[in-house]
């Protein structure tokens, strides 16, 4: 049975976290919605998530393409190896930064 998927959102120094818990499938919230005008980069937590069908593939292709707009850096942390490989393979590692936890990931969009 699919984990339903929670979402919160923080800040950080104009950097918005998403946490997400659960299974990124059809979720009915839409990411990009969650972005404010001032966030200069987003991270998204990942380390919480067992699953993610092609619809979750969808809503991150759709965030990453929202948000590149206006010039928002997307960066993702606690991505299993396997959805790694699938994000290479789908190129969403062309515009989402992968790195192996939080404070990495703050790190790179200069905080830290």
């Amino acid at each position: 049975m699919a984990k339903s998927l929670q979402i919160a959102s923080r800040e950080e120094e104009n950097v918005r976290i998403i946490d997400l818990t659960g299974d990124l499938t059809q979720s009915e919230e839409d990411l990009a919605k969650l972005i404010l005008p001032s966030d200069r980069a987003l991270i998204l937590n990942f380390t919480q998530v067992d699953y993610i069908n092609s619809a979750g593939i969808a809503q991150l292709i759709r965030l990453v393409r929202s948000v590149q707009e206006n010039r928002v850096t997307v960066l993702a942390h606690g991505v299993s190896t396997h959805y790694q490989k699938i994000f290479q393979m789908v190129s969403l590692t062309n515009y989402l930064y992968l790195y192996p936890d939080e404070k990495s990931a703050l790190a790179a969009a200069g905080i830290m």
